[in-house]
């Protein structure tokens, strides 16, 4: 059968030269927002709607950088191990 794997973001961090051109004074409520709100928060809402409405404006995935990782059915992260004939997924568990 098909594997049980998807991308989970880790880590989001503001963008910080379209931030500050975009939002110019309020640019600082905009990377508070960013980083006080929880990475699968943000990521939900961007999937859902594509877009974060705030106070200051809309955040879009433009001005986000993301780190995301391959977890299993688990949670944990895993390793994706492929070739031409052969695709093996691997869940390592720390």
């Amino acid at each position: 059968g098909k594997p049980e794997v998807h991308e989970k973001v880790i880590e989001i961090e503001p963008d910080m030269s379209k931030i500050g051109p975009t939002f110019k004074k309020n640019a600082g409520q905009v990377i508070g927002f960013i980083k006080s709100t929880d990475p699968d928060e943000i990521a939900n809402q961007l999937a859902e709607n594509g877009e974060i409405d705030i106070a200051d404006g809309v955040i879009t995935e433009d001005f986000l950088k993301m780190k995301k990782e391959i977890v299993g059915a688990s949670g944990k992260k895993v390793d994706i191990l492929q070739s031409e004939k052969l695709g093996v997924i691997v869940e390592v568990i720390r």
